[in-house]
């Protein structure tokens, strides 16, 4: 078995790296099913990978109950299991097994061209409902549709098909959910034939511990966007006591004596939330003035956090380049917030409520700008007092302050309701979809254009499960942040851009004489194909127009975050 034991310890060393992970990284290794009995598996396991062997699981039994949890979310239907081997050999059975052809009533015509549905949904969740993609194919026009629950606790209504659409789906504690997607020709009538039945299972079985009301998080940097974002520890449901340990890397150079600070931040509440609108139980500030020497940006840090029974947070940080300790414990029940942390995040709230408004006036959504248009206000109220206090302030009025910037931004996440949410979806599913069309025609550095879009839409069904406008709104802009990139790389677009230009009327230019010259040397980097040199004289030309330049804003350059990447 010497083959196939090498066959599983490649695999491991291929998981780890595409993890980005080293051996010492991984705890232990569970051994699960018979195989793991052979003393020659476990040794070979052992001494090739030197990480810690657990055997103290049964095997099989481990491969019956995960064999018994994924049945029990599979839905039962006896018509479809009448099939017999008594009555043949396999060969025989197979031969029964036909494409079934759509069947229609007497009173109803079968459509001259049927779609075609892919539907996307998780079937087992710990979440209060769960989030349907469908996307139809066909011939759908003037077709409606409805999804119902068996126990008749939900029904969308009659809808109008779309190519594509989401559908949230409640669903009940500690049950399997069966809901029932029906479709409707333009008479009215159903068409059974393409009748779906979904069937989920909610909830988290456990045999012992106390679960976790909300996810416990780290704020981290996202240098590369300007800000920050969550980092899930513990997810909700998980069971106390809890313990991780997490490795990542200084963002940011703090020179030794220096003002300059790391920040440990955990939070509780939703990780696909605003992270202002999730609580603060946590945090932990190593200034310049502690260290022993400098820190340099991309050394490592350990961040050893643990939760008891009794939601007590032990937070314990392990500088490597300075061999430093910081170790400290909180109450969860209790509020821990940074200042400085604090005056960032008002700053980004406020940027985000002003470029909403912008664009809600734009829009003509009036009842929705003045519903922002209050809440701008009502934060503005606050602004002097926050930016006034020190660190060291004793009083309440920090955590006051807190929980009312959190309040507002919670509450900023509900204008517009279900509207404003279908909206943002339909923005990203037709964003998502025009870069897919966009990425075969890319010429230059296409892997890392493939890398970002994976990265981008990996978390697709959180996304879209969040319900949080802020969520859905970044991860639009990042979608259209990728897609002009994307038509940079492509060369059909970079001709296109630069006959653009040289189409523009004389006085679109600083200088018109220096932009004549741009086009004879443009015209000849078209004919021999050189693409590259033609991207370099469509910025010059660009460097001289008249176009308003865009710029980062202020806070952007000022961009302090936690020092964690």
């Amino acid at each position: 078995i010497s083959e196939k034991t090498e066959n599983t310890l490649k695999m491991i060393r291929e998981i780890l790296e595409r993890n980005h992970l080293q051996n010492q990284d991984i705890k232990e290794i569970i051994l699960v099913g018979g195989s793991t009995l052979i003393p020659y598996v476990r040794q070979q396991l052992k001494e090739k990978t030197g990480i810690p062997v657990n055997t103290s699981i049964d095997p099989t039994t481990a491969i019956a109950a995960g064999a018994a949890f994924y049945a029990a979310n599979k839905y039962f239907d006896p018509e479809k299991s009448s099939l017999s081997l008594k009555e043949g050999n396999i060969e025989n059975l197979l031969n029964q097994i036909q494409p079934e052809e759509p069947e229609f009533t007497d009173q109803q015509e079968a459509p001259s061209s049927l779609f075609f549905l892919n539907l996307g949904y998780n079937k087992m969740s710990k979440e209060e409902e769960e989030v349907l993609l469908v996307k139809v194919e066909g011939n759908y026009e003037d077709y409606t549709y409805r999804i119902t629950r068996n126990d008749g606790g939900f029904d969308t209504g009659i809808r109008e098909l779309r190519s594509k659409f989401t559908e949230f789906l409640p669903l009940l504690p500690n049950i399997l959910n069966v809901f029932k997607l029906r479709f409707f020709d333009a008479g009215g009538m159903e068409v059974s034939s393409l009748s779906q039945e979904l069937s989920i299972s909610q909830g988290q079985y456990n045999i012992s511990g106390q679960p976790l009301p909300k996810d416990i998080c780290i704020e981290i940097d996202d240098k590369e966007n300007h800000t920050t974002r969550l980092e899930v520890i513990f997810e909700k449901n998980s069971i106390l006591p809890l313990r991780k340990t997490l490795y990542r890397e200084i963002s940011k150079t703090i020179s030794k004596g220096s003002d300059d600070s790391i920040i440990i931040n955990i939070l509780e509440g939703d990780r696909l939330a605003r992270i202002i609108s999730n609580l603060p139980i946590g945090y932990i500030q190593i200034s310049g003035k502690q260290l022993t020497s400098d820190l340099i940006k991309g050394s490592d840090i350990e961040i050893r956090i643990s939760l008891s029974d009794d939601r007590e947070l032990s937070v314990e940080t392990y500088l490597v380049m300075t061999q430093q300790e910081f170790k400290n414990v909180f109450s969860i029940s209790e509020k821990h917030i940074n200042i400085s942390r604090l005056q960032e995040q008002f700053m980004d709230l406020e940027i985000e409520i002003r470029k909403r408004l912008k664009e809600f006036n734009f829009e003509e959504n009036s009842v929705w700008a003045i519903q922002t248009e209050d809440l701008l206000r009502e934060l503005e109220t606050h602004r002097n007092d926050l930016f006034r206090m020190k660190e060291n302030d004793s009083t309440d009025k920090r955590y006051v302050i807190a929980e009312t910037i959190a309040k507002i931004s919670r509450e900023f996440d509900k204008i517009g309701g279900n509207d404003r949410l279908e909206g943002l979806q339909s923005d990203y599913l037709r964003k998502k979809e025009y870069i897919e069309e966009l990425l075969p025609s890319v010429d230059i550095n296409k892997e890392e254009i493939l890398s970002r879009y994976r990265k981008i839409t990996e978390s697709e069904n959180q996304v879209l499960l969040s319900r949080n406008p802020a969520i859905l709104q970044r991860t639009i802009e990042l979608l259209n942040d990728l897609q002009w990139d994307a038509l940079w790389y492509t060369n059909t677009y970079v001709i296109s851009r630069f006959y653009y230009y040289k189409s523009l009327e004389p006085d679109m230019y600083k200088n018109y004489p220096s932009a004549k010259a741009i086009f004879t040397s443009g015209e000849k980097a078209v004919k021999e194909e050189r693409f590259l040199e033609l991207r370099r004289l469509i910025n010059e030309l660009y460097n001289i127009s008249k176009f308003e330049k865009s710029y980062q804003s202020k806070e952007k350059d000022n961009f302090k975050g936690t020092g964690i990447g």
